[in-house]
């Protein structure tokens, strides 16, 4: 199976530690959107800023609603509300 592996040590589109993987992936496809600069934000607060007092105030509000997300089992469903969820949050803005 091809594909593009992101997150993991030596890909193209991973975290460093002051860049979120979707930062990275904004950033080699020259998306300067502003809805998606917002969810880069909170995403950042998330995979980057672990310690630290979180930036953005709807970063608990992001991060919960993915945990609930994930504790599902069927894969397709966890992609689907996913997707749902950050459109959703994107439409928000």
């Amino acid at each position: 199976m091809a594909g593009i592996a992101f997150d993991v040590p030596n890909a193209r589109f991973r975290r460093y530690h002051n860049k979120a993987t979707f930062e990275t992936l904004l950033e080699h496809y020259q998306l300067n959107d502003k809805q998606l600069s917002y969810i880069a934000r909170i995403i950042h607060d998330i995979e980057v800023n672990i310690w630290e007092t979180k930036r953005m105030a709807e970063t608990s509000e992001v991060q919960n609603a993915m945990h609930e997300i994930i504790m599902q089992k069927d894969s397709k469903k966890i992609i689907a509300d996913c997707r749902g969820y950050f459109d959703r949050l994107y439409e928000r803005r």
